[in-house]
């Protein structure tokens, strides 16, 4: 009986501290969905086509038109795996690229950066439409009267 006894004190203590865990949880949680949301990140993709050191702006040209973004100490800013540094855009003008950002009172802050190794003007043209090399003709050898 005292067995029993301490079995249900043992399991009644247990329910009544899980139960007031799950509400402080569940309390936290409802504090952090009260909280103002993030500034949603977009993205856009366009042909890099001015950087601007002493603002630290990038202009891209996309089907929308000119779009400007502004670069932040956090922004992240790759060539495929190659880190770069935000004194290296200015070379890299004609190059896509590929911004994420935060647009937050007007202003577009870039979170990332990925700038394609190649801009549009560097690819190759087409080959298919070319016409194949032609084999050499046979040279006849003519045979002389030694």
């Amino acid at each position: 009986m005292r067995r029993a006894l301490a079995v249900i004190t043992t399991v009644g203590a247990l329910a009544v501290g899980g139960s007031a865990y799950a509400s402080q949880a569940t309390g936290k949680s409802a504090q952090q969905n009260t909280r103002t949301p993030a500034a949603q990140t977009s993205q856009v993709t366009g042909t890099l086509t001015n950087f601007d050191s002493a603002s630290n702006t990038m202009t891209l040209s996309t089907l929308n038109g000119e779009e400007t973004f502004t670069i932040g100490p956090t922004a992240m800013l790759h060539q495929g795996r190659k880190v770069l540094m935000t004194s290296d855009l200015a070379n890299l003008t004609g190059h896509n690229a590929t911004v994420r950002y935060a647009e937050s009172a007007g202003q577009r802050m870039v979170d990332t950066v990925d700038v394609s190794r190649r801009g549009s003007s560097s690819k190759s043209a087409a080959t298919s439409g070319t016409a194949k090399k032609q084999p050499a003709p046979a040279v006849a050898q003519k045979s002389g009267g030694n």
